[in-house]
């Protein structure tokens, strides 16, 4: 069968709803897939550090030092990601690469320099060997293949995966739509086609599971859905695009597909908590009657029990521990916890949780180290970029993986929560475990490495070996802390707070913070301690040191509201009132609004509400915000 009549065969399948799929393993292809895994990352050592780098050049030549038996994390230096797997991954070394203040790499040859790095990740010669030699000599045949392009910043994933998991890139270039927007049915066509045709290159067996090519992570930007028609309810028809990927012309499955996007930074660290994080602590979050049916058998408590028998840790919540205010209540400090499983019901921008009160994408929880989220909701995948959505809100925290819906998919279009917890427990990879196998094509998209399972990691780790141009940044905050003491040198003290955040060292950062501020020199340290006091729970420093922030992030403003929001049902002073009323968040500004207009209509009366209300009016182009600052104002 030629390609353009796959192409129609499958697409024939998307205007038809899945059936009910038959929840029965293939043992051949799962334990198969497996014990790949498992033999590739036993013949791996890990070594124990993390390098952080500046630029595209330096990851690139990091990642070529790697070999077939040593490895390590290696992450853009930043200021939210790389803090987040320094706490959870616990290195004895932090090493900066000195940075070489090179321009960009152009495509065609960063393509070249990916390829070069790759190979000689698996012991290979780029001026003799290729990397099916390089397998072959191991006996190792690739469980997956990255796609990736050179003009798309998302390319250091598909390095850290391919040479992490010994894989080929792919190079996928084609016009791929806008990542909030929805695919037409001949980009999906084309895609479908281009799929294909790099795998026949690649020249490993594929179109079969239990064959080779087991999974496909298509790291770049894209769009989320493929539009397919009207429903039977006259809204526009989508079907996820990771589902539609990995399809042969029946509409059966050859491989799973996963999606990774965004910068460098992010796309990088998508990569490294897949390959070294262990995943054994997970939190269940459950706003379903578990005496109702359907609703019932979708209760995360079955899976929370499995888990913890695997000997999982576990943090559970359900019943009245799952109402909104409850929820809220848990939001300051953060989240913890290595995967989470949670259901509730709603729309793109809100869920809905026990007792019916709502609450928004905002109230995506602030993430303290990486996590994997399995979230059973309508709508929450339909736009992942940006903040908007509540699973474009999970990413944006730090969410590595993410199972969520582009449009309504039913209760049954989500595996049960026990029946992937047992999943997971079997070795079968996160996303993998989230689908139905059996099914067709339909509205759940999975985030992520699809090859990624759950479960502790070897705890022994080889030593690292010293070498030039590597600075030791736990040596280097011992040498700024003194300097910022003997010089009283806000410049220092700020150096000093900016690094211990980056090592995860939280009470070291609040500690400088406060000798710099007993010193009247932590104006630039405020910034970079917010995330700590947060962590904290030290309300009261973290005004403080908001109100010598200049330019507050996204995710500060987050905190903020996650932080001192419970404190609106007490004494509100004017300054909290205030503050908060400075930094309500877009685009959905009515979620803050809602929260905050009680407490300010009785402190200033109703006229400034209005006020600010008609203020949100005025500056929103969303539909959604519109109606519901409407419906505020009248008191509704």
């Amino acid at each position: 069968m030629g390609v353009s009549q796959m192409c129609c065969a499958v697409f024939a399948l998307l205007a038809v709803a899945p059936a009910a799929a038959t929840q029965v393993a293939p043992p051949d292809w799962v334990e198969r897939l497996s014990a790949r895994l498992r033999q590739t990352d036993a013949r791996q050592t890990i070594v124990d550090q993390v390098v952080l780098v500046t630029d595209e050049r330096e990851f690139i030549s990091e990642i070529a030092r790697w070999t077939p038996e040593r490895r390590w994390p290696v992450l853009f230096q930043d200021d939210v990601y790389a803090p987040m797997f320094i706490r959870r991954f616990q290195p004895r070394t932090v090493l900066l690469s000195e940075s070489r203040s090179e321009p960009d790499v152009p495509p065609e040859e960063l393509k070249r320099l990916l390829e070069e790095a790759l190979l000689k990740s698996w012991g290979g010669d780029p001026r003799r060997d290729t990397l099916a030699r390089c397998f072959a000599e191991r006996g190792h045949a690739p469980a997956g293949a990255a796609l990736a392009s050179p003009r798309d910043p998302a390319w250091p994933a598909a390095l850290a995966l391919a040479a992490g998991r010994g894989q080929p890139i792919l190079w996928l270039e084609d016009d791929l739509g806008r990542i909030n927007q929805s695919m037409d049915r001949l980009t999906a066509e084309r895609l479908f086609a281009r799929q294909v045709e790099l795998l026949r290159q690649a020249g490993w067996s594929f179109d079969a599971l239990g064959d080779d090519i087991e999974a496909i992570t298509i790291c770049r930007s894209m769009s989320p859905r493929v539009e397919v028609g009207v429903d039977g309810a006259g809204d526009q028809d989508h079907r996820a695009i990771t589902d539609l990927m990995g399809r042969l012309p029946d509409g059966s499955r050859f491989a799973f597909a996963g999606w990774i996007f965004g910068d460098e930074a992010r796309s990088a660290y998508a990569a490294m908590c897949s390959l070294f994080l262990p995943r054994e602590r997970a939190v269940l979050a459950n706003t379903y009657p578990v005496d109702q049916g359907a609703w019932g058998a979708y209760d995360t408590a079955p899976a929370g029990a499995a888990l913890q028998q695997a000997g999982w840790r576990i943090t559970a919540h359900g019943g009245r521990d799952m109402t909104a205010q409850a929820w809220i209540a848990r939001l300051p400090g953060g989240m913890s916890g290595d995967v989470l499983l949670m259901n509730t019901k709603g729309n793109s921008t809100f869920f809905e949780m026990v007792g019916g009160d709502r609450c928004h994408s905002v109230d995506a929880p602030v993430l303290n180290e990486p996590m994997a989220v399995h979230f059973i909701h309508s709508w929450s995948a339909m736009q992942p970029g940006g903040g908007a959505t509540v699973g474009g809100r999970f990413l944006e925290h730090g969410a590595y993986a993410y199972v969520g819906s582009v449009q309504e998919p039913g209760l049954g279009g989500f595996v049960r929560p026990r029946e992937v917890a047992d999943r997971l427990i079997a070795g079968v990879p996160f996303l993998i475990a989230a689908r139905h196998w059996g099914a067709t094509v339909w509205r759940i998209n999975t985030h992520g490495d699809p090859l990624m399972t759950c479960g502790p990691r070897s705890t022994a780790r080889a030593d690292g070996t010293p070498r030039d141009g590597l600075i030791d940044l736990r040596e280097r905050l011992k040498d700024v802390l003194r300097e910022a003491e003997s010089s009283r040198s806000a410049a220092k003290f700020a150096e000093a707070v900016r690094l211990a955040h980056l090592l995860g060292e939280d009470q070291i950062a609040f500690r400088t913070w406060q000798h710099a501020r007993e010193r009247r020199l932590e104006g630039d340290a405020s910034r970079w301690v917010l995330p700590a006091l947060f962590r904290l729970r030290r309300s009261a420093d973290f005004l403080d040191a908001w109100d010598m922030t200049l330019q507050p992030t996204d995710l500060d403003r987050d905190m903020l509201w996650h932080l001192l929001t419970p404190r609106l049902g007490g004494n509100v002073d004017e300054r909290l009132l205030t503050t908060l009323r400075n930094n309500i968040r877009g685009p959905m500004t009515h979620a803050d609004l809602a929260r905050l207009a009680p407490v300010l209509r009785a402190a200033f009366g109703a006229a400034y509400v209005n006020t600010l209300i008609d203020r949100e009016l005025a500056n929103t182009n969303n539909p959604m915000n519109r109606r519901e600052l409407e419906r505020l104002k009248r008191g509704r």
